[in-house]
């Protein structure tokens, strides 16, 4: 029973250590790129709809969980490990949420042109661990979807400590 609680409190320590990584990795890529050069990055929408982005960056928890993204009570397609893909919409009010989490709804609104940005974030609880979704601004989305698709190498360090 007691190697139980241990492993539960080392996945719970794993789980809060990512979630912090993944909110210091956004913090930098806001500070990463201005805001007229990450939005030259998205691909515009026809004139007279909008778009939504929907994307999940790898990360070690939940990895086989692929839930659907459901726009309007519809789903709109499954969101993977390092998935991204869009949807054009007709301008208005849409919720969003996963099937993974049907009680986090998200509101949009939308307007002719506008591209909105949508993640799977993990979010850990007492006893629970699922995946929701949640707006991110244009800045943050267009980063952490380039270092997905172009990840940055860490360097060697240049002297090892003994």
């Amino acid at each position: 029973m007691r190697w139980v609680r241990f492993l539960w409190v080392a996945f719970l320590g794993l789980a809060l250590t990512t979630g912090l990584d993944l909110a210091a990795s956004a913090a930098r890529a806001a500070e990463a790129l201005p805001a007229d050069q990450a939005l030259l990055s998205a691909e515009p929408p026809p004139p007279d709809l909008a778009r939504i982005y929907f994307y999940r960056q790898p990360a070690p928890l939940l990895i086989a969980l692929a839930p659907d993204v459901v726009v309007n009570g519809r789903s709109v397609g499954s969101i993977g490990m390092g998935d991204v893909f869009f949807r054009d919409a007709k301008p208005g009010r849409y919720q969003v949420f996963l099937s993974a989490d049907t009680e986090h709804v998200i509101e949009l609104t939308l307007s002719p042109g506008e591209i909105s940005y949508v993640r799977a974030t993990l979010r850990v609880g007492l006893g629970t661990t699922r995946l929701s979704a949640e707006r991110i601004n244009a800045v943050v989305a267009l980063q952490e979807i380039n270092e997905m698709d172009h990840p940055v190498e860490q360097a060697e360090p240049k002297q090892t400590q003994r």
